[in-house]
């Protein structure tokens, strides 16, 4: 109730920024709490995403994405999830921010590969891959790639159909 509040007093302000931020944070609450995580789905769905594209926020609007992603992933809601990632790759591109594109891709991959779609998982994580830089600036990034790679020969390996050559 309290946070609806909020929400409603930011809209009166003419600050759309600010109201943003509010509609955001008020998801927010939820979605980094532990217990009711769900409870951001409507906030976020219902009131930040639309918010921020009425804004022409891209921002905001893929960070809501993400989260919506995230959220539906471990409520296992693959198929919905899939919508809001795919959705997010292609606001990425507008955000002007690399990170947000190839973050975008990985997410779609994991989206595709909880949905056992294997050779769709493949071709994202590597259109990830190819947006990454040529040197590592961090040793956590080598942990990630090193990850990444590993998922992939297992891809490789286990879940991708080797056709047999024609004869």
């Amino acid at each position: 109730m309290y946070l609806q509040a909020a929400v409603k007093t930011a809209l009166r302000m003419n600050d759309p920024r600010f109201a943003m931020s509010i509609y955001e944070e008020a998801g927010d609450i939820f979605f980094k709490g532990h217990r009711n995580r769900l409870a951001s789905l409507p906030f976020y769905r219902d009131g930040s995403l639309p918010f921020a594209r009425s804004i022409h926020d891209v921002h905001s609007e893929f960070r809501l994405l993400s989260k919506l992603t995230e959220l539906l992933m471990t409520q296992e809601e693959h198929e919905e999830a899939l919508q809001y990632a795919i959705l997010a790759v292609q606001i990425s591109t507008k955000t002007g921010v690399c990170v947000n594109e190839r973050a975008a891709y990985h997410r779609l991959a994991t989206v595709y590969y909880s949905l056992k779609q294997y050779e769709m998982t493949e071709n994202y994580y590597l259109k990830s891959l190819s947006l990454s830089p040529a040197v590592l600036q961090h040793p956590l990034e080598a942990r990630y790639y090193t990850k990444l790679y590993c998922r992939l020969g297992d891809l490789t390996l286990h879940k991708l159909k080797v056709k047999a050559p024609a004869l």
